[in-house]
């Protein structure tokens, strides 16, 4: 199977601002293929149905999230 992405990026909305971003544009510059919500996702998308396709397109899946107390 090929696939569209190398990586896919998930995470928690306040994680974002702190280090996601970041990580997922390195990742980009580094020549990765990322999915990730702020590159693949346009208006009107179905945010399920893009997600879904996401993972089964991605070799490789990451998930972020900080837990604060």
């Amino acid at each position: 199977m090929s696939h569209l992405y190398d990586v896919f990026v998930s995470h928690a909305s306040e994680d974002k601002e702190i280090f996601v971003r970041k990580i997922a544009n390195k990742l980009r510059q580094k020549g990765y293929r990322v999915w990730y919500n702020e590159f693949t996702l346009t208006l009107g998308d179905s945010l399920r149905c893009s997600i879904d396709k996401g993972l089964l397109e991605s070799t490789t899946f990451r998930w972020s999230k900080v837990c604060c107390f």
